[in-house]
């Protein structure tokens, strides 16, 4: 074929051609399916979909209302949602297409993935058809076919491919300014679709380069210095960026998973399920913690690593000769991604991460195994390639296609497998998520959806602070997001990443007891009732006081919606204070404490006797707890007449350097010592919020005096202040420097 400029397009027509063939009702009714409907999944369509039909610029209020959040951190795929508004009819409602638009971007970019694969093993001297059916088995097996049904804008499986093939063009020395250039826009333009990519191609960007200067000898400077300049001046543009678009300044700076989700090496060569993965008990694996190069691929590189220890054997010296400088310069940042992928060396020594907490921003650090997966699967073509033609020169021809017809018949058949996997994972039912009858539903109650300004859904969730994370339901964040579409209402929560936490905070004291001011009232931008969306008749206790203050609008499809006055959120700190000021000369005096049973107090601790001021909730300091676990009690109930049952409450604070708050956790021994009852108990589900404080309250019941009880909070880093113990049904008030308390709740 003479023509080399159709060649890439061989690739991309065969990939077209294999994605109808598997894929071809998922592609042709695009719209009517959403791929997933887990909390991930439907919040993606969802925030691209609010954002097309009420937003623009680089805020969208679809969540976290009143106050919105920035694009980066909703996950609409920015440069798309930008691009489709742009060219969107006037009067039209491109929301209405989301699920199609989010759904056709992903096929095609297996597409692009193809296309990119093609060019790059024919840089590589691969033959035509070769390469052609190599980038066809690569793209068709990639690690990012998994996020099709969670993490859309991760999905994009062209982009590693083309950070690649730029690379290797910027490095050129023909025109590097150019192609340089293409690689900064390259790179904006991933920081645009998910952040993540930008990272990982920067870093795959400068390992490269200065791997090429290392290796390739001698070699311009503009070769090297223009393409380096591209990753470094693309972080910092997109770090600017976020400067000047976003007015948070509280966002979590150590996230969970960077540890938790890093890259497993088995992974590599064997797949989940496998019988090596479970005979070492690598079984409940996350989807961050795998990336299956393929049995032909793993084999290969093998291979390779050992013809590498080989040649070093053989000079005495790490000194060798490298034929293929662009080849090793690939790998070699592949393999340092990898590494860093399995969170190495802060594996070893995690302190590091609090010495260099960047790197605690990169959750999922198991995503920097990506670009490993691309290159050594293009090695292994290439090293194939060698072998092939030492075989044909050998006259050993038939031996030669034999290996090939193997390696392509092993390789294939995974890609086959994976591909059906895929195609039995695809939904069934066509989605009714943009089609809803709520609004009708409120107009036969002479209701109209503007009356309310915003949803409450229970049961309820709060997501993307890291301090709390409340998933109580999947089917709430769906119906949530389907109902805030229909009646173009945001919804008054969060299901995002790295939202304030202190707005995060606020959102969840909509649920708190009567003790708790919900401080987002005085933010809210008027007095409108929220609508309340529930989906379940199995609330929590604190889910179900809401509905309790809430009047009952309608039952529809399992759906229960409800009227909440923003006057029915208020506290009721007022009238305790002139309750207690009507009966505190007839309660009981003991020092602070004023009592209405003389055993009320079971145990109280203020820890005022502690050095610990950076956070306190009363008193002069509060308890603090730098490693390991911390024990607040561990006491013999030896004397008899203790009331029975108890409450035990306490205050914890969350540590900027913690992802959230840790564990609690209390056990009770008879006295016999036999463990009788014991609880752990996660602060970070918790809406019991007063400032930035946590109050943890459990009740203690079927003791009996002689029994052991022991309290302790599990974890680095604990925050804690004011444990009370008392009697369930007694009120126990206490006045010091910082104002007064009602069963442990400041008025």
């Amino acid at each position: 074929m003479k023509n080399l400029s159709i060649k890439p397009w061989m690739a991309a027509f065969m990939a077209t051609l294999i994605i109808l063939l598997f894929f071809g009702h998922w592609v042709f009714h695009a719209n009517q399916y959403l791929l997933a409907t887990g909390g991930d999944a439907v919040k993606n369509y969802y925030t691209m979909a609010w954002y097309l039909a009420h937003d623009s610029g680089w805020w969208t209020s679809g969540m976290n209302y009143p106050y919105g959040e920035h694009i980066f951190f909703a996950d609409i795929q920015p440069i798309f949602s930008f691009m489709i508004a742009s060219v969107a009819p006037v009067n039209s409602n491109p929301a209405l297409y989301t699920p199609g638009i989010i759904n056709l971007l992903m096929f095609l970019s297996l597409v692009l993935c193809a296309y990119f694969l093609f060019k790059i093993l024919l840089y590589f001297k691969v033959p035509l058809l070769w390469a052609l059916l190599t980038s066809l088995l690569i793209t068709f097996l990639n690690p990012q076919l998994p996020r099709f049904f969670a993490h859309y804008s991760l999905a994009h499986a062209f982009i590693i491919p083309m950070f690649w093939w730029l690379t290797i063009k910027a490095n050129k020395h023909q025109k590097p300014f150019i192609f340089s250039a293409l690689l900064l826009m390259a790179l904006l333009f991933s920081a645009m679709i998910q952040i993540y990519f930008l990272v990982i191609g920067a870093a795959f960007v400068m390992i490269f380069t200065l791997a090429v200067r290392i290796i390739k000898k001698p070699i311009k400077k503009i070769s090297f210095i223009a393409p380096l300049s591209a990753a470094v001046l693309s972080l910092v543009l997109f770090k600017l960026l976020i400067l000047v678009t976003d007015p948070v300044s509280d966002r979590s700076i150590s996230p969970y998973g960077f540890i938790g989700f890093r890259h497993i090496p088995a992974t590599l060569l064997f797949k989940q399920g496998s019988d090596f993965m479970n005979a070492f008990g690598i079984s409940a694996l996350s989807i961050e913690n795998k990336t299956y190069l393929g049995l032909a691929v793993a084999i290969m590189a093998i291979t390779g690593f050992l013809m590498f220890i080989s040649k070093i054997i053989k000079n005495k010296s790490l000194r060798i000769k490298i034929e293929n400088p662009v080849m090793a310069a690939s790998l070699i940042a592949a393999i340092v991604l990898l590494v860093f992928s399995m969170a190495i060396p802060f594996i070893w020594f995690p302190q590091l991460l609090d010495r260099f907490p960047v790197f605690n921003q990169f959750r999922a650090c198991g995503r920097f195994a990506w670009p490993f997966y691309y290159v050594m699967a293009v090695y292994a073509m290439v090293l194939i390639k060698r072998f092939y033609q030492i075989l044909f020169d050998a006259d050993l021809k038939s031996f030669a296609w034999g290996i090939l017809a193997l390696f392509w018949s092993v390789w294939g058949f995974e890609v086959f497998l994976n591909l059906r996997m895929v195609y039995h994972s695809m939904p069934q039912n066509k989605s009714t998520f943009l089609q809803s009858s709520l609004n009708q539903t409120l107009k036969n109650h002479a209701i109209n959806a503007d009356d309310f300004q915003a949803i409450l859904p229970l049961p309820y969730y709060n997501i993307g602070s890291e301090k709390l994370y409340i998933s109580n339901s999947n089917k709430a964040i769906y119906e949530s997001c389907r109902a805030s579409i229909a009646l173009g209402l945001p919804i008054i929560t969060t299901h995002l990443s790295r939202t304030s936490i202190s707005q995060s905070f606020k959102e969840a004291q909509l649920l708190s007891g009567p003790m708790i001011k919900k401080t987002i009232v005085q933010d809210l931008p008027n007095q409108k009732p929220i609508l309340v969306l529930s989906c379940s008749d199995a609330l929590k206790p604190y889910e179900q006081s809401v509905i309790d203050r809430s009047t009952l609008i309608a039952h529809i499809n399992g759906l229960s919606l409800f009227s909440l006055k923003i006057n029915d959120l208020q506290d009721q700190t007022h009238q305790l204070k002139l309750s207690f000021n009507a009966q505190k000369d007839s309660l009981i005096r003991k020092g602070m404490y004023f009592l209405s049973d003389s055993q009320a107090v079971f145990i109280y601790r203020h820890f005022d006797h502690t050095n610990f001021q950076d956070y306190t909730f009363a008193g002069r300091s509060s308890l603090y707890h730098d490693k390991g676990n911390l024990v607040l009690l561990d006491t013999l109930l030896s004397k008899t007449g203790y009331p029975n049952p108890l409450i035990v409450s306490f205050w914890m604070h969350y540590h900027p350097q913690r992802p959230a708050f840790p564990l609690v956790h209390w056990q009770l021994w008879d006295q016999a010592n036999t463990l009788i009852a014991n609880q752990y108990i996660n602060p970070k589900e918790g809406v019991e919020i007063y400032n930035e404080w946590l109050n943890i309250s459990f009740p203690l019941q079927h003791f009996e005096a002689g029994m052991r009880f022991k309290l302790e909070v599990q974890g680095d880093k604990a925050i804690v202040d004011e444990l009370l113990i008392q009697k369930q049904t007694e009120k126990v008030w206490y006045q010091n420097s910082t104002g007064l308390f009602y069963n442990n709740y400041p008025l």
